[in-house]
């Protein structure tokens, strides 16, 4: 069974202090193989650059509105990483109904982890700090859930999936969105 270097990427742990190049691993493999198999293979080819992309990705957000940076959590990652096995096929926007709080994204062609969490990131623009809302028909619970203040740790993984697509949920705990709460404390600073 040849493993090549692209496409099929996941994330492990990792708590890095210093941030360097989002330097992913992509592997590919067989649609034939058993989650353990694939398990197998993610535990050799792993890549601690990954954690530290996503970290990235997502602190660099929150310093923005002022919220704690979140922390690598390898239990997170395993759960993330199940769920994208079993999405590699379908490639959808399908949750997975799990405990944590969940932001999926899947794109066509080349996507870095920055990139993709940055599509999360934009939906600070269909948020209304004023009532806590999202714009008609617009999304901003992504956004909303990066910058949960009470969320403490985040587990990612990435995939390529169908080909020409990629694949990419990132789970959090503890999960935020709860209804009525604003993401952060100090909410009335954003209100424009």
């Amino acid at each position: 069974m040849a493993i090549s270097l692209l496409p099929f990427l996941i994330v492990l742990s990792s708590a890095a202090v210093s941030f360097g190049t989002s330097d992913t691993l992509d592997l590919t493999l067989p649609p034939t193989l058993t989650e353990s198999q694939v398990a197998t293979h993610f535990k050799a080819w792993a890549n601690k650059g990954t954690a530290r992309a996503f970290l990235k990705a997502h602190n660099e957000l929150r310093a923005n509105f002022g919220v704690k940076p979140l922390r690598w959590d390898r239990s997170l990652a395993r759960t993330a990483r199940h769920w994208a096995y079993k999405m590699h096929n379908a490639c959808s926007l399908t949750h997975s109904q799990s405990h944590y709080g969940e932001n999926l994204f899947v794109g066509q062609g080349k996507w870095t982890i920055k990139e993709a969490v940055d599509e999360w990131a934009k939906e600070k623009n269909n948020y209304h700090w004023k009532d806590n809302s999202c714009n008609a028909n617009k999304m901003c619970g992504h956004f909303t859930q990066m910058i949960w203040a009470q969320t403490e740790a985040v587990g990612c993984a990435k995939i390529h999936c169908n080909a020409t697509f990629i694949f990419i949920t990132c789970d959090y705990y503890p999960g935020g969105n709860i209804h009525g709460h604003w993401p952060v404390k100090n909410h009335q600073k954003f209100v424009h």
